[in-house]
């Protein structure tokens, strides 16, 4: 769903979403309303917060979810990703994997934790599909 037919500056969406009843995302000046949630999706988010949290404690980590705005300049996005790990890292590289099935062990060698994707997906009713 598109909120208009014209572009938004950055500086013009942020305005915008100061003064928001609902969070919105902007994709090189379009204007996107954000859909809500499912149970499903919740149980995948808090699983991976929790996880990381737990892992990541007493480390140089900031581990955020949902209502943390990111801004990825080169693709002139600002995003609330489900959840974020922020350090500051001298390499400055984003890594996109993709895991497709349930035996696969998701592995984050910048600190160094494995998880299988079992464990992400503890508590997620398959059946549920709301």
């Amino acid at each position: 769903m598109q909120l208009q037919d014209r572009t938004y500056s950055p500086e013009e969406y942020l305005q915008l979403e100061e003064q928001a009843e609902y969070k919105s995302e902007y994709h090189d000046g379009e204007i996107l309303p954000m859909t809500g949630g499912t149970t499903n999706h919740n149980e995948i988010s808090l699983n991976l917060v929790t996880n990381l949290r737990f892992s990541l404690k007493k480390q140089n980590y900031r581990v955020y979810m949902a209502d943390v705005r990111l801004w990825i300049p080169r693709h002139r996005l600002y995003t609330y990703p489900d959840v974020m790990q922020y350090t500051k890292t001298e390499a400055g590289k984003w890594l996109l994997s993709e895991y497709e099935t349930e035996a696969a062990a998701i592995q984050l060698e910048s600190v160094d934790l494995v998880w299988n994707l079992a464990e992400i997906y503890t508590g997620v009713d398959f059946s549920n599909t709301k």
